[in-house]
């Protein structure tokens, strides 16, 4: 016979950062000794607007029934599930609304759950032009926000969504590979991170 043992609340908060208080680190339940089993915790963030949230893992260790879930666009998208096994030590909001779940299995274990900061990046802060949404930044940054090397711009002219107007290729082609945002196409400068023939992920 099953039971279902519903989760524990009790958790939950909301983050308010600003320009006075700019980061603050964040710790699931019974993470100074071994994890509570079957928390359940929701953290969502109260930014200035144009803003965006970094989240940077300082530890992650969670069992592998445990849940950590992140929704970086808007309230009504799905939730992201993190892969335990193969956690980004850091991300970025896509603007200033960020909602986090965490979710301890009901079975006792020894892993701790996780630690994190949270920061507020601030318009001014930004090291493109949040407005044109960094259509001309010509900075060196090559690595994702989630810690991979992006790919040469010169090995992904074959994917399938590579920018093909105007003079954007010839400008693509020689910015080795450091992140772009050509035309403005997405919120912030990105890259290639991965292919696979014409399937490539950014």
């Amino acid at each position: 016979q099953c039971y279902y043992l519903p989760p524990v609340y009790g958790c939950n908060a909301e983050v308010v950062l600003n320009k006075h208080n700019k980061s603050v680190t964040i710790t699931t339940p019974g993470f100074d000794g071994v994890r509570e089993p079957n928390r359940r915790c929701l953290y969502w963030f109260k930014v200035p607007k144009n803003s965006k949230i970094r989240i940077t893992f300082n530890l992650y260790n969670l069992d592998k029934e445990d849940t950590f879930l992140v929704k970086r666009y808007y309230k009504w998208q799905e939730f992201y599930r993190i892969d335990n096994s193969k956690y980004p030590y850091q991300f970025l909001s896509e603007g200033e609304y960020l909602l986090l779940e965490y979710w301890s299995s009901w079975e006792v274990s020894t892993h701790r759950g996780t630690n994190f900061t949270a920061e507020v990046i601030l318009p001014g802060d930004f090291c493109y032009n949040a407005t044109s949404r960094g259509a001309d930044y010509y900075g060196s940054t090559s690595i994702s926000e989630t810690y991979e090397t992006c790919l040469p711009w010169s090995e992904t002219t074959d994917c399938e969504d590579f920018p093909s107007t105007g003079l954007t290729p010839l400008w693509l082609l020689n910015s080795g590979n450091e992140c772009r945002n050509p035309d403005g196409e997405l919120l912030q400068p990105w890259c290639y991170t991965h292919k696979n023939g014409t399937n490539c992920r950014k």
